[in-house]
Protein backbone atom coordinates (compact mmCIF):
# COMPACT_ATOMS: atom_id res chain seq x y z
CA UNK A 1 0.00 0.00 0.00
CA UNK A 2 1.27 3.36 -1.22
CA UNK A 3 2.20 5.62 2.00
CA UNK A 4 -0.18 8.44 2.58
CA UNK A 5 2.53 10.16 4.56
CA UNK A 6 5.36 9.73 1.94
CA UNK A 7 3.25 11.05 -0.42
CA UNK A 8 2.22 14.03 1.69
CA UNK A 9 5.85 14.84 2.58
CA UNK A 10 7.04 14.55 -0.88
CA UNK A 11 4.68 17.20 -2.11
CA UNK A 12 5.71 19.36 0.85
CA UNK A 13 9.24 19.31 -0.54
CA UNK A 14 7.90 19.93 -4.22
CA UNK A 15 6.33 23.11 -3.38
CA UNK A 16 9.59 24.62 -1.69
CA UNK A 17 10.67 24.89 -5.23
CA UNK A 18 13.47 27.06 -5.82
CA UNK A 19 13.36 27.13 -2.12
CA UNK A 20 14.61 23.68 -1.62
CA UNK A 21 17.84 23.32 0.03
CA UNK A 22 19.93 20.19 -1.08
CA UNK A 23 18.98 18.17 1.93
CA UNK A 24 15.85 18.75 0.55
CA UNK A 25 16.39 17.64 -2.82
CA UNK A 26 17.99 14.48 -1.98
CA UNK A 27 15.13 13.29 0.44
CA UNK A 28 13.09 14.11 -2.18
CA UNK A 29 14.75 11.92 -4.16
CA UNK A 30 15.12 9.16 -1.58
CA UNK A 31 10.93 9.31 -0.99
CA UNK A 32 10.59 9.35 -4.83
CA UNK A 33 12.52 5.77 -5.65
CA UNK A 34 10.75 4.33 -2.11
CA UNK A 35 7.03 5.92 -3.32
CA UNK A 36 8.18 3.75 -7.03
CA UNK A 37 9.35 1.26 -5.40
CA UNK A 38 5.83 0.87 -3.78
CA UNK A 39 4.05 1.38 -7.10
CA UNK A 40 5.78 -1.50 -8.42
CA UNK A 41 5.36 -3.66 -5.48
CA UNK A 42 1.45 -3.35 -5.38
CA UNK A 43 0.76 -3.92 -8.85
CA UNK A 44 2.99 -7.05 -9.02
CA UNK A 45 1.19 -8.05 -6.34
CA UNK A 46 -2.03 -7.39 -7.48
CA UNK A 47 -1.35 -8.82 -11.16
CA UNK A 48 -0.30 -11.97 -9.28
CA UNK A 49 -3.15 -12.30 -6.75
CA UNK A 50 -6.00 -11.95 -9.85
CA UNK A 51 -3.53 -14.73 -11.68
CA UNK A 52 -3.56 -16.74 -8.73
CA UNK A 53 -7.62 -16.11 -8.15
CA UNK A 54 -8.57 -17.03 -11.41
CA UNK A 55 -6.43 -20.38 -11.81
CA UNK A 56 -7.00 -21.75 -8.65
CA UNK A 57 -10.36 -20.41 -7.86
CA UNK A 58 -12.28 -23.39 -6.25
CA UNK A 59 -9.52 -22.89 -3.04
CA UNK A 60 -9.17 -20.15 -0.40
CA UNK A 61 -6.82 -17.48 -0.69
CA UNK A 62 -4.30 -16.53 1.73
CA UNK A 63 -2.65 -13.16 2.27
CA UNK A 64 -0.05 -12.69 4.44
CA UNK A 65 2.37 -9.73 5.91
CA UNK A 66 5.63 -11.95 5.84
CA UNK A 67 6.43 -10.75 9.22
CA UNK A 68 3.28 -11.81 10.43
CA UNK A 69 3.70 -15.21 10.16
CA UNK A 70 7.60 -15.52 10.13
CA UNK A 71 8.80 -17.23 13.43
CA UNK A 72 4.57 -17.80 14.82
CA UNK A 73 5.30 -21.45 13.67
CA UNK A 74 2.19 -20.87 11.42
CA UNK A 75 -0.50 -19.86 13.82
CA UNK A 76 -1.94 -17.73 11.76
CA UNK A 77 -2.22 -19.76 8.51
CA UNK A 78 -3.62 -22.21 10.64
CA UNK A 79 -6.48 -20.21 12.04
CA UNK A 80 -7.23 -18.94 8.41
CA UNK A 81 -7.12 -22.96 7.12
CA UNK A 82 -9.28 -23.39 10.23
CA UNK A 83 -11.75 -20.84 9.39
CA UNK A 84 -11.95 -22.40 5.55
CA UNK A 85 -11.79 -26.19 6.37
CA UNK A 86 -13.29 -27.14 9.80
CA UNK A 87 -10.31 -27.77 12.49
CA UNK A 88 -10.93 -31.65 11.62
CA UNK A 89 -9.61 -30.91 8.46
CA UNK A 90 -6.23 -29.29 8.74
CA UNK A 91 -4.02 -32.26 9.47
CA UNK A 92 -4.64 -33.44 6.03
CA UNK A 93 -4.21 -30.57 4.11
CA UNK A 94 -1.08 -29.14 2.65
CA UNK A 95 -0.60 -25.55 0.78
CA UNK A 96 1.27 -23.98 -2.02
CA UNK A 97 2.62 -20.86 -1.17
CA UNK A 98 4.67 -17.59 -2.59
CA UNK A 99 6.74 -14.76 -1.13
CA UNK A 100 7.37 -11.06 -2.89
CA UNK A 101 10.32 -9.00 -1.88
CA UNK A 102 9.96 -5.09 -1.33
CA UNK A 103 10.33 -4.51 -5.10
CA UNK A 104 7.82 -7.08 -6.16
CA UNK A 105 9.99 -9.53 -7.17
CA UNK A 106 9.00 -13.13 -6.58
CA UNK A 107 11.34 -14.51 -4.52
CA UNK A 108 9.91 -18.34 -3.63
CA UNK A 109 7.41 -20.98 -4.54
CA UNK A 110 7.10 -23.83 -1.83
CA UNK A 111 4.80 -26.50 -0.55
CA UNK A 112 4.00 -26.44 3.11
CA UNK A 113 3.10 -30.14 4.81
CA UNK A 114 2.88 -30.22 8.85
CA UNK A 115 6.19 -31.26 8.52
CA UNK A 116 8.08 -29.16 6.59
CA UNK A 117 7.65 -25.31 7.41
CA UNK A 118 9.58 -23.42 5.38
CA UNK A 119 7.15 -20.36 4.81
CA UNK A 120 6.89 -19.22 8.33
CA UNK A 121 9.71 -20.94 10.64
CA UNK A 122 11.88 -19.78 12.34
CA UNK A 123 15.32 -20.49 12.10
CA UNK A 124 16.82 -22.68 14.97
CA UNK A 125 19.46 -25.76 15.81
CA UNK A 126 16.43 -28.19 14.57
CA UNK A 127 16.96 -26.60 11.29
CA UNK A 128 20.32 -26.40 10.97
CA UNK A 129 22.89 -29.19 8.48
CA UNK A 130 24.97 -30.52 11.02
CA UNK A 131 27.56 -31.22 8.24
CA UNK A 132 30.82 -29.84 8.24
CA UNK A 133 31.23 -26.94 5.36
CA UNK A 134 33.34 -24.26 4.70
CA UNK A 135 30.16 -22.34 3.57
CA UNK A 136 27.95 -20.53 5.33
CA UNK A 137 24.92 -21.24 2.59
CA UNK A 138 25.74 -25.02 3.13
CA UNK A 139 24.50 -24.56 6.88
CA UNK A 140 20.70 -24.59 5.65
CA UNK A 141 18.23 -26.86 4.67
CA UNK A 142 16.09 -25.06 2.32
CA UNK A 143 15.72 -23.78 -1.19
CA UNK A 144 14.03 -20.78 0.63
CA UNK A 145 16.70 -19.51 2.65
CA UNK A 146 19.65 -20.19 0.45
CA UNK A 147 18.07 -18.03 -2.01
CA UNK A 148 17.31 -15.10 -0.32
CA UNK A 149 21.24 -15.25 1.69
CA UNK A 150 22.68 -15.69 -1.84
CA UNK A 151 20.81 -12.90 -2.87
CA UNK A 152 21.00 -10.65 0.03
CA UNK A 153 24.68 -11.16 0.83
CA UNK A 154 27.51 -10.89 -1.42
CA UNK A 155 30.90 -13.46 -1.34
CA UNK A 156 32.97 -11.16 1.26
CA UNK A 157 29.21 -10.93 3.49
CA UNK A 158 29.14 -14.45 3.08
CA UNK A 159 32.53 -15.01 4.29
CA UNK A 160 31.86 -12.87 7.35
CA UNK A 161 28.68 -14.74 8.50
CA UNK A 162 30.61 -18.10 8.32
CA UNK A 163 32.90 -16.93 10.61
CA UNK A 164 29.98 -15.99 13.16
CA UNK A 165 29.40 -19.79 13.16
CA UNK A 166 31.63 -19.98 15.92
CA UNK A 167 28.64 -18.43 18.29
CA UNK A 168 26.02 -20.09 16.89
CA UNK A 169 23.50 -17.98 18.71
CA UNK A 170 24.84 -14.63 17.22
CA UNK A 171 24.56 -16.31 13.47
CA UNK A 172 21.37 -17.69 13.72
CA UNK A 173 20.26 -13.97 15.57
CA UNK A 174 22.02 -11.96 11.77
CA UNK A 175 20.42 -14.64 9.56
CA UNK A 176 16.81 -14.36 10.90
CA UNK A 177 16.97 -10.76 10.98
CA UNK A 178 18.17 -11.01 6.86
CA UNK A 179 15.11 -13.36 6.53
CA UNK A 180 12.53 -11.64 8.14
CA UNK A 181 13.60 -8.30 6.71
CA UNK A 182 13.92 -9.19 2.76
CA UNK A 183 10.64 -10.40 2.38
CA UNK A 184 7.57 -8.59 2.46
CA UNK A 185 4.29 -10.08 1.73
CA UNK A 186 3.15 -14.14 1.47
CA UNK A 187 0.27 -15.98 0.34
CA UNK A 188 -0.75 -19.55 0.60
CA UNK A 189 -3.50 -21.91 -0.80
CA UNK A 190 -4.31 -24.38 1.02
CA UNK A 191 -5.06 -27.48 -1.08
CA UNK A 192 -7.97 -30.12 -0.26
CA UNK A 193 -6.80 -32.19 -2.69
CA UNK A 194 -8.26 -35.62 -4.26
CA UNK A 195 -7.79 -37.98 -7.20
CA UNK A 196 -4.54 -38.26 -9.03
CA UNK A 197 -3.36 -34.18 -7.83
CA UNK A 198 0.05 -33.80 -5.35
CA UNK A 199 1.16 -30.27 -4.11
CA UNK A 200 4.19 -31.09 -5.69
CA UNK A 201 3.08 -30.89 -9.03
CA UNK A 202 0.58 -27.95 -7.98
CA UNK A 203 3.57 -26.29 -6.41
CA UNK A 204 5.35 -26.34 -9.90
CA UNK A 205 2.45 -25.37 -11.92
CA UNK A 206 2.11 -22.60 -9.83
CA UNK A 207 5.72 -21.25 -10.49
CA UNK A 208 5.69 -22.27 -14.22
CA UNK A 209 2.29 -20.58 -14.64
CA UNK A 210 3.29 -17.22 -13.11
CA UNK A 211 6.91 -17.23 -14.78
CA UNK A 212 4.71 -17.66 -18.62
CA UNK A 213 2.79 -14.55 -17.16
CA UNK A 214 5.48 -12.25 -17.03
CA UNK A 215 5.74 -12.51 -13.25
CA UNK A 216 9.88 -11.26 -12.62
CA UNK A 217 11.07 -14.22 -10.56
Amino acid sequence: MIDNEKLKKLEELKQKGNRAKLQDKVEMAQLQETLHECKIFEDNKNKIIKLVKQEWKNFPFFEFDYNDIYGDKGELIQKKIWDAYGVEKYESLDYIWGTLRNDGMLVSIGKTSKGNDDLFKLLGRGRINNKKSESLLDYFPTATEKIILSTALNPYQIEEYTDVLKDFELMLEKVNKILRGYIKYAFAIPLDLKDNLSAELEEQKLGEYLEKEGIPI
